[in-house]
C-alpha cells in the first residue's frame, strides 16, 4: 500500500514539472521533447549536422519518462535551425517559440543562439511546457 502511494505521489510530482527546450548552457546545449508516450523514436537534426537523420551524424535523444525525450549536446559558436524527426515526421520544437522559414519549401524551423559572449552566463531556455 504504502509502495503504490509513493509511486502514485512521484507520478504526480512529474507531472506539475515545467519542461524546458532548449536550455542552453555556454557550449552545452539540452533539447527535450514533449511527446504522447507512443513515440517509439526521437532524433535532433539542424544545421549544426548537416540535417543527417543518420549515419556518424544522427543524433538519438534518449527517453527520460514516459512522455519526455532529451539529448545534450556540445554547438559551436552561432544560430543554429534545428528540428525533431518523431517516428519519421519533422516537427519544429513545439516549446521554442523563436522559429524561421527553415528554407526548405516553407517550412518551419526551431532556432537558438549559442554566443561566445554569453559563455560564461547562467542558463537560459527558450521555451518552458508545464506538465498536466
Amino acid at each position: 500500500m504504502l509502495l503504490a502511494q509513493l509511486f502514485s505521489f512521484s507520478a504526480i510530482v512529474r507531472a506539475n514539472e515545467n519542461v524546458q527546450s532548449p536550455v542552453v548552457n555556454g557550449y552545452e546545449v539540452t533539447f527535450r521533447y514533449v511527446g504522447t508516450g507512443e513515440e517509439q523514436s526521437v532524433l535532433l537534426v539542424g544545421s549544426f549536422n548537416g540535417w543527417q537523420t543518420s549515419g556518424d551524424k544522427k543524433i538519438e535523444l534518449t527517453k527520460e519518462s514516459d512522455r519526455i525525450w532529451s539529448v545534450t549536446k556540445t554547438l559551436p559558436d552561432g544560430k543554429h535551425m534545428y528540428k525533431f524527426v518523431v517516428d519519421g515526421n519533422w516537427k519544429p520544437d513545439p516549446l521554442n517559440n523563436n522559429q524561421v522559414d527553415d528554407g526548405y519549401g516553407g517550412k518551419i524551423a526551431s532556432l537558438l543562439s549559442v554566443n561566445l559572449f554569453n559563455n560564461n552566463a547562467s542558463s537560459r531556455s527558450l521555451g518552458t511546457y508545464k506538465m498536466s
